[in-house]
């Protein structure tokens, strides 16, 4: 639920300086059609938000789907806690995929955050960045 909620706040946050039906929506779907015509997420960078959307719409099956699978797990966590690991490195691929998206379009659209970054988190950036936007930054192109 946190991770869903922050693909939300994040759209809210990049496409709300450009339209501002993106700050008071209350369809998350109506937030992405409204991010898709943005300039954060124009051209390439669409691909991103397209990723945001999917890891979005598996997520909520989690805490909005009837399927016994995922209400059992829900449930479950009401009564005893536990780890599962399995669960776990679904969600990370989750997580994953979101930092990637969420960093990535937020420097191709501010490259001096990464151009002038502290070494130490330049190394972190450069594992999460794809290479063609590494690339793009440093050319100083957009994709």
């Amino acid at each position: 639920m946190s991770l869903r909620s922050s693909i939300e706040n994040y759209l809210r946050f990049a496409s709300g300086r450009f339209d501002k039906l993106a700050l008071t929506t209350t369809s998350i779907y109506d937030l992405f059609d409204i991010a898709k015509k943005t300039e954060p997420f124009n051209g390439c960078r669409k691909h991103y938000l397209d990723q945001l959307r999917s890891s979005y719409s598996e997520l909520c099956k989690f805490s909005h789907s009837a399927t016994l699978e995922h209400m059992a797990g829900i449930h479950a966590l009401a009564h005893f806690p536990s780890f599962d690991e399995k669960a776990f490195q679904i969600w990370q691929t989750f997580a994953s995929t979101c930092m990637n998206a969420i960093a990535t379009v937020t420097l191709l659209g501010q490259p001096s955050l990464y151009l002038n970054a502290h070494f130490s988190a330049k190394e972190l950036l450069d594992q999460l960045l794809p290479q063609a936007a590494r690339t793009s930054i440093l050319k100083g192109n957009s994709l």
